[in-house]
């Protein structure tokens, strides 16, 4: 509760000293008034200081509760966005028909997407959403997440087999584009029957346009590197 003061609301109604309810800023009563209908200054100026004290205290307490919730949300948005990160790919186990008669199987280890800064590894199956940071139109960071919540500057990147029956037609590579510049890279793949990595041809995928990619080969996987924004 504050204690207050009335301004006067006639000449035979001088304003007096009032415990203010909470729910009301004024409260007006003549009741408890000097017989003589005379106040003090000193009595003026000490209501007048508990007013203004009472809307000081008021005010700093809006200001701490606006603070408070300012930081709430701040840690909530923080907490949300470091939730949505996805660093690691789960263990699982890889199937590629090959033939119509065999099949490739591989245990793939719980390891993460992102095998270097900015080098991307991907198998068949996998589709990724990676959040990309840019400075002054460069790439300084991509990471993948769990939902598109930027879609503004994430990629899609979906990685698939075609097949019919059990026989490999081909390897597809889509790339979603949201940026108002082309993204160049750079690809490698590992595909079955060889022992190492081998260098493949990649397009420029075009601003706000999805790139394709088509290879015969049964790929186990590829690694995306280089990626560069382009005019």
């Amino acid at each position: 509760m504050f204690i207050g003061w009335l301004i006067p609301i006639s000449r035979d109604k001088l304003c007096i000293p009032a415990v203010l309810l909470p729910h009301s800023l004024c409260r007006s009563t003549t009741a408890n008034a000097p017989a003589n209908g005379t106040f003090r200054a000193t009595d003026t100026a000490k209501c007048r200081y508990n007013w203004s004290l009472a809307v000081i205290i008021k005010k700093k307490k809006d200001m701490k509760t606006r603070t408070f919730l300012t930081i709430l949300l701040t840690l909530s948005s923080i907490f949300t966005f470091a939730q949505n990160d996805k660093t690691n790919r789960e263990e699982y186990t890889l199937k590629l028909p090959v033939d119509g008669k065999q099949f490739y199987q591989q245990k793939i280890e719980k390891t993460p997407y992102f095998v270097k800064e900015n080098v991307l590894q991907i198998y068949p199956g996998e589709k990724l959403f990676i959040e990309v940071e840019t400075t002054k139109g460069q790439i300084t960071s991509m990471k993948v997440v769990k939902e598109n919540l930027n879609p503004q500057k994430t990629l899609i990147i979906d990685f698939t087999q075609t097949t019919k029956g059990k026989k490999s037609e081909s390897m597809m590579l889509n790339i979603v584009n949201p940026f108002e510049k082309d993204i160049v890279y750079k690809a490698m793949m590992f595909i079955v029957g060889h022992d190492k990595w081998i260098n493949t041809n990649v397009y420029p995928v075009r601003a706000k346009l999805t790139g394709i990619e088509m290879w015969s080969d049964v790929i186990i996987t590829l690694v995306l590197s280089d990626w560069e924004l382009k005019n």
